[in-house]
């Protein structure tokens, strides 16, 4: 039986959303205090990506209206490192 495209995004999401509660919670980059930052953030796009393009549809629509999540996505990710 082949997992439907929606199911592995579904399951990328979710083992990414444990990848980064692990790392926030166990400190395992506490060393490496920019490197986790970094990572949690990335994680945090990719997922908003992923989201957009596949359970909001908007992987068959025009450019324009795939941009602007990932604009948003972008200005947040920049925010939060800025302030953060």
């Amino acid at each position: 039986m082949a997992l439907s495209k929606h199911t592995i995004v579904w399951l990328t999401l979710v083992i990414l959303t444990i990848l980064t509660f692990s790392i926030g919670k166990t400190g395992w980059l506490n060393n490496a205090h920019e490197a986790m930052i970094l990572l949690i953030l990335a994680t945090t796009f990719i997922k908003g990506s992923m989201v957009s393009e596949f359970f909001m549809e908007l992987h068959s629509v025009k450019t324009f209206w795939r941009i602007i999540p990932i604009i948003y996505l972008i200005l947040v990710v920049i925010l939060i490192r800025l302030f953060y």
